[in-house]
């Protein structure tokens, strides 16, 4: 199936756009997630402060939570950040770095599938197979493969979490994309 629209015209449009992207992300990879969103043509913002997460979250064109380097209270700011991305129709990345590796990890990723609507799960094979509730690793490629098994995250046909519908990004040795 061919997309409609080509990624160079993707990508132009976003340069033409420059959207504001709300990031609470992990303190390893924050100045790449800020760089990486401006040479795609975004304008990051980056706050875990609940006291400004309404009004930020507002004025943004995406959320992306990833919970890398995750303690209590990002988990809650995740948490206050998503739904009011949900009641603002605006879109919301999840990367849940590590599920699987921990309960704690596992839980928070579960967590907040449970508390936010996700448009898009970023993970490898693991962290979505753990999610999927398939087994996994949070360690994706280097531990855990599930060959070529569809991985099913959500959606009204069954499968999955139920309330959820969320596309998937698999990264890896090969990269994929999914519609769950």
């Amino acid at each position: 199936r061919r997309m409609a629209i080509s990624v160079a015209d993707m990508m132009e449009e976003v340069r033409r756009k420059r959207p504001l992207v709300h990031h609470i992300t992990n303190y390893v990879t924050v100045n790449d997630c800020a760089n990486v969103c401006i040479c795609a043509g975004g304008s990051p913002v980056m706050t875990d402060e609940a006291k400004d997460l309404p009004e930020m979250v507002a004025l943004s064109s995406a959320v992306v939570l990833n919970i890398g380097t995750l303690n209590e209270r990002t988990v809650e700011s995740m948490t206050i950040a998503g739904r009011e991305a949900n009641r603002n129709d605006v879109p919301v990345v999840l990367d849940p770095v590590g599920a699987g590796a921990t309960s704690y990890r596992t839980s928070a990723a579960r967590l907040l599938l449970d508390r936010v609507e996700v448009s898009v799960i970023k993970g490898n094979s693991g962290e979505i197979g753990v999610l999927a509730g398939i087994g996994g690793s949070g360690f994706g490629l280097r531990i855990g493969r599930h060959g070529g098994r569809r991985l099913r995250t959500g959606g009204e046909d069954g499968g999955g979490r139920g309330r959820h519908r969320e596309d998937g990004l698999r990264l890896g040795r090969k990269d994929r994309i999914g519609h769950g």
